[in-house]
């Protein structure tokens, strides 16, 4: 057994909005293997990027929200969608194109909905 601690990789996944307005959205995510702390084991680091015709969108209000639908035991739990909002830190590795954020993800079925500037657009599905 090899005293070398183990380091999970992140998943990726990469997921286009339907259209609104002749404008289609990409979202690359970023979901840490690892949670944040073991005392909460759902928590996830998550950092996402929204893209428009292949560039990172830089001149509006994004948000990238999470939204349960096959995930009955966050039912349960009393679990609301959560929000992945810009970060206002000022880490030194931090690029101003990604939304930076900790979520709680269980096992479950997501719908991926990005809002550009209070407009909610068609997610598309995550499978965790």
């Amino acid at each position: 057994m090899s005293n070398i601690p183990s380091v999970a990789t992140p998943r990726f996944f990469v997921g286009e909005t339907g259209e609104t307005s002749g404008t289609r959205y990409t979202v690359a995510l970023e979901i840490a293997d690892q949670p944040v702390k073991a005392s909460r084991r759902d928590v996830r680091c998550v950092s996402a990027i929204v893209m428009r015709n292949g560039e990172p969108l830089l001149d509006a209000e994004v948000s990238v929200g999470f939204h349960p639908l096959h995930a009955p035991k966050m039912q349960h739990a009393g679990w609301q969608p959560s929000e992945l909002l810009l970060a206002h830190d000022h880490h030194p590795q931090s690029r101003p194109e990604q939304l930076h954020g900790s979520l709680t993800l269980q096992a479950g079925v997501y719908e991926v909905e990005v809002t550009v500037n209070r407009e909610a657009r068609t997610g598309f599905t995550l499978d965790m």
